[in-house]
């Protein structure tokens, strides 16, 4: 758990790799760019931070 905010704000902004197969309204796919700490971790983890900051 990351509990430095500027250690937390590097993280969520560092680019991560695009999560691919979601699809937009005409139904061409597009990927959803996520946060570094998201890929680290797991989705409960990114739940804990958001609500931590």
């Amino acid at each position: 758990l990351v509990t430095n905010t500027t250690t937390q704000y590097t993280l969520f902004n560092t680019s991560a790799a695009v999560e691919p197969g979601r699809f937009d309204i005409d139904g061409s796919t597009f990927g959803l760019r996520v946060p570094a700490f998201v890929e680290a971790g797991t989705y409960t983890g990114t739940i804990v931070q958001t609500v931590i900051n």
